[in-house]
Formats: structure tokens, C-alpha cells, sequence
């Protein structure tokens, strides 16, 4: 696929997580609220700050170079799989504005992780997508292969 969307990709900063807000509002909260899926605003605000100093923890964002506003955003932590020799890239979320859907700015945020993972010695990727999740062929088309189901139970 051609490169579409010219944004480059940066480190999260703490001027950023504002408009990493402003991009979850718009990106993933209508879905969650839509599913009754629990969230609090403020709680993803003061983790992603308390991970921007963790040696583990790595956040990009990309900005539109015109209005300032972030487009994209991507998640990932690093631990030791508990069951092998592997090193986990674990992504925690992605998020892409839904005007630049179909840019090619996820595959770019995607491409950007897994070469931060390599360079950072890990072995594999995990994550979970939620069962019926349009996202799961995106991710298909990148290689990654379906093997459990998301499941969550309240207590």
C-alpha cells in the first residue's frame, strides 16, 4: 500500500495528551458507550502521563501539520512473557481519527511499533481486539492471526 497520509510520526508528549483526549472522544468512546463498555476520562489523562516516564511504556502520536490537531495515536508496553522466552510488545491502543481512516495512517502507526518492538528486542506482539471488532481484518491484512476471544466479567 502507497503511503497516503505525509504526517510524521513523534513521541508522546505531556503538551499532547489533551488532544489525545480530544482524539479518544472522537475515536473510540462512541463505540464504548455504544457497548456499555466502562471508561473515565480523566483515569486514561493520568495514566498516560504517569507512563510517559517509564522505560517500559511508549506512546506516538501524529499531528496534523495545519490545524495541530492529533490524528493518530499508539500505545505499547514491553514485559517478559510469563509462559515463554518471548519479550511482549503489548499494544494497549491505537487510535485513528475517523476522517483519516483508509489513509494508511494506522498501517504507518502499526509499522512504527513493530520496528520499535524489533529495536527493543522483542519477540512477539499481543493485544487484544474485541469479538466482532471491524478493526480485526485491518490487523489481519498486517499479518497478525486471531487465536482467543476477549472476554471480561464485573465483579
Amino acid at each position: 500500500m502507497t503511503n497516503q497520509n505525509p504526517y510524521p510520526i513523534s513521541s508522546l508528549t505531556k503538551e499532547d495528551i489533551p488532544k489525545v483526549m480530544d482524539l479518544y472522544r472522537s475515536a473510540i468512546l462512541p463505540v464504548w458507550l455504544e457497548s456499555g463498555r466502562d471508561h473515565n476520562m480523566e483515569k486514561v489523562a493520568r495514566t498516560m502521563e504517569a507512563r510517559l516516564v517509564l522505560p517500559d511504556h511508549s506512546m506516538f502520536v501524529v499531528h496534523d501539520p495545519k490545524t495541530k490537531a492529533v490524528t493518530g495515536y499508539l500505545a505499547w508496553e514491553k514485559h517478559e512473557e510469563h509462559t515463554s522466552n518471548h519479550m511482549i510488545a503489548h499494544l494497549r491502543m491505537i487510535l485513528v481519527d475517523p476522517e483519516q481512516q483508509g489513509t494508511g495512517l494506522g498501517r504507518r502507526l502499526m509499522e512504527e511499533f513493530e520496528n520499535s518492538a524489533k529495536a527493543d528486542n522483542c519477540t512477539k506482539i499481543l493485544f487484544d481486539v474485541v469479538t466482532g471488532s471491524p478493526a480485526r481484518q485491518f490487523y489481519e491484512s498486517l499479518g497478525f492471526w486471531h487465536w482467543s476471544d476477549y472476554m471480561e466479567k464485573k465483579l
